[in-house]
Formats: structure tokens, C-alpha cells, sequence
């Protein structure tokens, strides 16, 4: 069985919220109207001694074919640095910067 993990997506549960599956919202502070938690997440799996309260994709299953994975939510410690990129949302858009240029609409 492989593991596949990817992006961080901007999720985290807020202190003091009910475990595993209480208070998540954006780092926009907007809570959730839509999930996809993989069928056994959130699941805080280190319970007190590191919650899981973060979220990024996951999934599990055979790596060899790309194509063939279905990533879903799952929640993982803070500080966790095995996660191999994250997820940007820009709202307004940025300010442009010399190198950078959004593309025109």
C-alpha cells in the first residue's frame, strides 16, 4: 500500500473545537460549506499528544498510476513537513510585481 500526500489546502481547526471533526474553516476564517474527508478522516489520530489540525490532500491506494488516485481531506498535525507544496488563493488579486504579471482577463 502506498501513501500519496499532497498540497496543504488552507484548512485548520480551530483551539478548543470538538475532536476530530469540530470548528474547521479556512485560513479566511470562512467555515465550510463543502468537504471531501477521506472515508476515515479527520480522524486525530495523535489526539492531546499532537492534534491533527491542519488539512491537506491524501490518499492511499497504488501509486504507480497516477490517474488511477482519488485524493480526499485529510487532517494532519501543525508543523508537519513531509507536505510537498500548498494551495494560494488570492482574493483580491496581488499587487503585481516586476517579474510577475497576472494574466488580463
Amino acid at each position: 500500500m502506498d501513501f500519496w500526500d499532497g498540497p496543504w489546502i488552507g484548512g485548520y481547526q480551530v483551539t478548543g473545537a470538538n475532536e476530530p471533526d469540530g470548528g474547521w474553516r479556512w485560513v479566511t476564517r470562512e467555515r465550510f460549506r463543502y468537504n471531501n474527508w477521506h472515508s476515515t478522516t479527520p480522524d486525530d489520530l495523535f489526539g492531546g499528544f499532537a492534534q491533527q489540525n491542519r488539512l491537506h490532500y491524501w490518499d492511499q491506494g497504488t501509486v504507480k498510476k497516477f490517474k488511477d488516485l482519488d485524493p480526499k481531506w485529510d487532517d494532519v498535525r501543525e508543523g508537519t513537513d513531509w507536505i510537498p507544496a500548498f494551495v494560494v488563493e488570492y482574493d483580491p488579486k496581488p499587487a503585481e510585481f516586476g517579474w510577475l504579471k497576472w494574466p488580463s482577463r
